[in-house]
């Protein structure tokens, strides 16, 4: 975020109530990116739910809870 600052970017943090509005505008965002790491080979559905998860037990407050299919 320093970075982005130094070089002038601007930074601006939502207020948590809007954080989850956008997020959950974003609801299928995580499945069709775990769809494309499929189609490319990967095991995409276990990628994203082992993220998700593993954020979440280091105490991350995710805005929405996603659900991987």
């Amino acid at each position: 975020m320093e970075a982005l600052k130094a070089a002038g970017s601007n930074i601006i943090y939502l207020p948590v109530d809007e954080q989850a509005k956008w997020a959950e505008g974003l609801a299928d965002y995580p499945n069709r990116q775990a769809e494309e790491a499929t189609a490319l080979g990967a095991p995409g559905t276990e990628i994203f739910r082992t993220y998700i998860k593993n954020l979440k037990e280091l105490g991350y407050k995710w805005p929405y809870e996603y659900q991987i299919k």
